[in-house]
């Protein structure tokens, strides 16, 4: 697994604005393709089409092993989520998440083994932890 990180943290970016961003693609000269895309503290709201726009930003998507989508203004995980099948690793904490609906694509990545929700509205909300845990068992690390 390649341990390569695009770190586009504090860009000010929302996820249509990825392409702008994309390197050249280094497979070619042997430069692994990032494992982990890290887009903290972008203010996105919207992450319905990362995937498709993460295209831009390296060869598979679905094979990127860890997102860091902490310290944004997103208010639900998308059901286009569960196309990052090979994630094993989602930071979404300081988001504005309310609801346990909200959370429901994250049950079907079945790679999914630690997450971050802290920070979120959600957190509030009676039975988190065990919610959570129940809706996806793959978890090893909550928080």
């Amino acid at each position: 697994m390649s341990s390569k990180v695009l770190d586009l943290s504090f860009h000010d970016l929302d996820v249509h604005e990825l392409a702008s961003q994309s390197e050249p693609d280094h497979e070619e000269n042997g430069i692994p393709s990032p494992s982990a895309l890290r887009l903290s503290s972008n203010g996105m709201t919207d992450i319905s089409q990362l995937f498709n726009e993460s295209r831009s930003l390296v060869k598979e998507p679905a094979e990127l092993k860890w997102l860091d989508l902490s310290c944004n203004d997103i208010t639900q995980v998308p059901e286009e989520f569960i196309q990052f099948r090979e994630t094993m690793v989602v930071y979404l904490h300081g988001n504005k998440i309310t609801d346990f609906q909200d959370l429901l694509p994250l049950g079907r990545m079945s790679q999914l083994k630690k997450l971050t929700l802290h920070g979120n509205p959600v957190e509030d909300l009676p039975n988190y932890r065990s919610f959570v845990i129940l809706m996806i068992p793959t978890l090893k690390m909550l928080d």
